[in-house]
């Protein structure tokens, strides 16, 4: 069993002008494949705040958006 914990909203705000990774999920779309295959620059606190809020309703729906930072 694999477990992984959703980030925090501090982690999030940490990364602001560094990139970050996301592991594959069950979204297939144009956006969702360009960060799962290339990379993603947090800009700025709002950005932080609605990658932070993504998730958790990845999370709600029983899904995962696993962010890291290394690919």
């Amino acid at each position: 069993m694999i477990y992984i914990r959703m980030q925090t909203l501090a982690r999030f705000e940490s990364h602001i002008n560094h990139r970050i990774y996301r592991d594959p999920s069950t979204c297939d779309c144009a956006t969702c494949r360009d960060v799962e295959e290339n990379w993603l620059v947090i800009f700025d606190e709002n950005h932080a705040y609605h990658l932070y809020t993504v998730q958790c309703d990845y999370f709600a729906e029983d899904s995962i958006l696993n962010y890291r930072d290394k690919k």
